[in-house]
């Protein structure tokens, strides 16, 4: 179905890839201790070629529904998935052998990925409303709707930071900062945090039947969540 891009067979072929870079990232932590390279490269494995699709992937489903549109080049988003699989192995190697080349080159199609999402979100939200969306179970999820959407541009924005700075950082290491640290909370907390915390708005009602007790507390959410990872970020 040219709404969905990637089919069943794609779908699950991805869930089941990033669930193997996750097994294959706790092995090697284990081991961390003894060789101390591998914790570094665990992690980037896990968030890059494990969280990092994914999210992708259940956004492959999630978005064309809520949107009501369908993704405009199914090629572009079965690209955008690949390249998330592929660039996170990129940069396992690359810390495991320590080829700096490796990081670059896997950093840099990991960034392609992200780019990707940007891509073809643009392109779909450009088009016009093709079915009707998903019913409210209740009025007030209206606005709860669009706190998700604005969770959802929030972990487009601190994907496009955490990938950009992962690739810099891979070419030259600034001698001050803990960079690791900042990739990490753009990563985990800006991308990963923030797109679950908007799909999570958009369908746990929808699921449970269940009204929010209170509007203003999601709305703290997401304002606490805009102003402190900032910070978090230059401190």
């Amino acid at each position: 179905m040219k709404g969905f891009a990637l089919g069943h067979r794609g779908l699950g072929a991805t869930m089941t890839l990033a669930l193997l870079a996750l097994a294959t990232a706790v092995a090697f932590a284990g081991y961390s201790r003894m060789y101390p390279r591998w914790w570094e490269a665990a992690i980037s494995l896990a968030v890059l070629s494990g969280v990092f699709p994914m999210i992708l992937a259940v956004n492959t489903r999630i978005v064309p529904v809520f949107s009501r549109r369908d993704w405009v080049s199914p090629p572009l988003v079965q690209l955008m998935v690949i390249c998330a699989l592929t660039g996170g192995w990129l940069v396992f190697g690359g810390r495991i052998e320590d080829q700096k080349a490796a990081i670059v080159a896997g950093s840099a199609v990991s960034l392609a990925a992200g780019a990707l999402f940007l891509v073809n979100l643009g392109q779909l939200f450009r088009g016009k409303p093709v079915r009707p969306g998903p019913p409210l179970p209740f009025p007030e999820q209206a606005v709860v709707d669009r706190l998700a959407i604005g969770f959802t541009r929030l972990a487009g924005l601190w994907l496009l930071v955490g990938l950009t700075i992962g690739l810099v950082v891979s070419v030259h290491t600034p001698s001050t900062g803990r960079w690791e640290l900042v990739w990490a909370h753009a990563m985990l907390v800006g991308f990963a945090f923030s797109m679950a915390s908007g799909v999570t708005y958009h369908v746990l009602p929808r699921w449970t039947s269940g009204r929010w007790r209170s509007i203003g507390a999601l709305k703290l959410h997401f304002y606490v969540t805009l102003v402190a990872l900032p910070l978090m970020v230059l401190a």
